[in-house]
């Protein structure tokens, strides 16, 4: 009875943001560190 669709799915939205924004960060980060060591090495 409490169950529906409509209930569930801003939380599942939520946790699919979160969890988005926590891998946009962590590529992010890793790309910066990635080219940062690249240009040592280049130059």
């Amino acid at each position: 009875m409490g169950l529906r669709p409509g209930n569930c799915s801003p939380h599942i939205y939520m946790d699919a943001t979160v969890y988005f924004t926590i891998f946009c960060c962590i590529w992010l980060v890793f790309f910066f560190f990635f080219k940062k060591f690249f240009t040592q090495i280049s130059f």
